[in-house]
Order: C-alpha cells, then structure tokens, then sequence
C-alpha cells in the first residue's frame, strides 16, 4: 500500500459527494447526488444546493471555502449520529472501529501527524511518522486519553479520534 501517493481525482471526488449525499439525508435543502466519483451535473447541482443554504459563492466549484464548509458541517452531522469525525483538510476518517498496535494503514499516519501538532501541548514525546501504529503511538494514544478523560487503553476508537480531530482542529485555527 503506497499511503504517501497521490490521491486520484476520481476519489476526491467520491468523497466530495460521499459528504453531499450523507448530509442531503439530513437537509432537505441539499440536492441528493449519487456518489460515483463522476463530476457530473448533478455533483454540480448538489453543490450548488448546498453553497445556497450556506451562503457561500455559488459557483458549482468546491473552491475553499466551499470544501472548509462541506468538511465542517459533515464533521459536525458524522459526531452527531456516533460516526468518526474526518480530519481537515482530509476527508477521510477512521473507517473502522478502532485502530491500534500492530496496524497500518493511511490514517495512522494521519494520526501520527496530529499526535505530533498537539504533542508540545500535550506534553508527550513526537511519534514517529511511519504509518504504523506501535508502542510509541500507543503511548501518545493513552497519554492523550489520560488527558482528556477518556478510557486509557492506547487504542484509538472513535471517541479518542474525535478527541484528537478537535485538538488537532483546534490547534490549527
């Protein structure tokens, strides 16, 4: 698995209309588009739908401030309904229940980036940005959760990832 590649156009835009069709179930102001990784003119629609309710710049084109809104307001909807919050400015989010030891994948790395954003603040040592979640990461994991209040066990599960997106958030605004 090559986790530092190029993310093809066609999953971006997945993703983008993964984001519209989960909060179109929400509000029905949000035009429904079928997420096929095509931009078709329905993405369009949809997105345009959507900067109207937001009273963004309707323009069809997911420009900044139209991708800070879609990723803020899924991140928001995700946390309501017990989903795991996506990272900013990535869309993607933990896809299962838990990481921990042992494990691989893109979003490890993704959270080794926001373990060492946050560590001076949190008071523990830099992890290695490698992709794999060992006992380094486990440590910074169960730190965090001791910090926060959470169950400290050094495995990330969807309320430790929350945690980490809004501190990561937090530290980037």
């Amino acid at each position: 698995m090559n986790i530092y590649g190029a993310t093809p156009i066609e999953d971006i835009v997945l993703g983008i209309q993964e984001r519209l069709y989960y909060l179109s179930l929400y509000n029905d102001n949000i035009k429904r588009v079928n997420p096929d990784g095509i931009f078709s003119s329905s993405t369009e629609e949809s997105i345009l739908s959507f900067q109207h309710f937001y009273g963004l710049d309707e323009n069809g084109r997911v420009d900044f401030d139209t991708f800070t809104m879609l990723t803020e307001e899924y991140r928001k909807e995700s946390i309501k309904n017990g989903k795991s919050a996506p990272i900013f400015p990535f869309y993607r989010q933990l896809s299962y229940n838990s990481a921990s030891i042992g494990e691989y994948f893109d979003l490890v790395l993704f959270l080794q980036i926001m373990l060492n954003t946050i560590s001076i603040g949190y008071d523990f040592p830099a992890v290695n940005e490698d992709g794999i979640y060992g006992a380094e990461t486990a440590s910074a994991i169960a730190r965090f959760q001791a910090i926060n209040g959470l169950r400290s066990n050094g495995v990330t599960d969807i309320h430790t990832w929350n945690a980490l997106s809004d501190a990561y958030a937090k530290y980037l605004s």
